[in-house]
């Protein structure tokens, strides 16, 4: 997002033309705003949005042709920098839906200028608590990792290891894990954290799930269908797991979603993360070593 101070970018989405080109106008008014851009449909707006990752607003009309307005701001939603939606719509029933979208204002047509004016001060006081949340969050997670790193030392030498192994695509829910069992007192190896730069990352994978005590891998469809490296890790693993006791446990398969376990691991028992009591059982195995 822009600075405070910089003039806004917003875009205008309405398939109507004559509405389209008032709400750019009112909007155009405000001086706040530097520059506006206009898309007849929904599909129009995807393009824009896909070449113009700076926008800050975006005014957007319900009833569309193809894809509606509320599943436009579905994709907005999920964008990294996503700008805020203010609705501008003559159809009062989805004012429920738009808010559970996380839009900052509904405006009803006819719409006036006033009212637009308002619907921006709006999203830029909301802009501005985010900024104010974001820098709190940040100064957390610093203070945390810190914190857990001080303990990881601590616990190192009297803690088995676990080597956290995932598909980027589920990285959210194995760092958060990672977190949650080194908050815990259990010493894991998660390469995002753990890996420096300039290290051979393929040396230090393959010594590091030779080390450790557990090998625990994190399934979902994704990542037992798709391709990446963790398939090599899980071929490594389960090498390392043929010269262990027999009776004793090495590889730990995680669902954090429903999904069928590899062929490779379909003799072993697994854990469902997704379940209310998965991670303490998770927990109660790693602490067994």
């Amino acid at each position: 997002m822009a600075d405070v101070a910089a003039p806004l970018v917003a875009l205008v989405v309405d398939d109507e033309l004559p509405v389209l080109d008032e709400v750019c106008e009112c909007v155009r008014r405000d001086g706040r705003v530097g520059a506006v851009l206009a898309a007849a449909s929904s599909v129009d707006a995807l393009r824009i949005l896909m070449d113009q990752p700076m926008i800050d607003l975006v005014f957007l009309d319900i009833k569309m042709p193809s894809v509606d307005g509320l599943q436009l701001a579905r994709f907005i939603a999920e964008l990294r920098h996503a700008p805020k939606i203010i609705f501008v719509t003559a159809h009062a029933s989805h004012v429920g839906d738009a808010f559970d979208l996380h839009a900052v204002d509904y405006v009803l047509k006819p719409m006036h200028e006033e009212r637009i004016s308002q619907a921006i001060s709006r999203a830029l006081a909301s802009r501005e608590a985010d900024d104010v949340r974001g820098r709190v969050v940040r100064s957390l997670q610093a203070i945390g990792g810190v914190q857990r790193l001080a303990k990881q030392e601590e616990i190192e030498r009297s803690s088995p290891k676990v080597f956290i192994s995932y598909s980027r695509g589920d990285f959210d829910t194995a760092h958060e894990l990672y977190v949650r069992l080194s908050t815990d007192g259990v010493a894991c190896w998660f390469d995002q954290d753990l890996l420096m730069p300039g290290q051979n990352w393929r040396n230090e994978i393959t010594r590091a799930i030779r080390r450790c005590a557990f090998f625990l891998v994190c399934l979902s469809e994704q990542s037992i269908a798709g391709p990446g490296y963790r398939h090599v890790e899980l071929e490594y693993a389960v090498q390392v797991a043929m010269e262990q006791p027999e009776d004793s446990i090495f590889i730990v398969p995680a669902r954090i979603e429903p999904c069928e376990l590899p062929g490779r691991l379909k003799h072993l028992h697994a854990v469902n993360l997704y379940e209310s009591d998965g991670y303490d059982r998770i927990l109660r195995v790693l602490r067994k070593s």
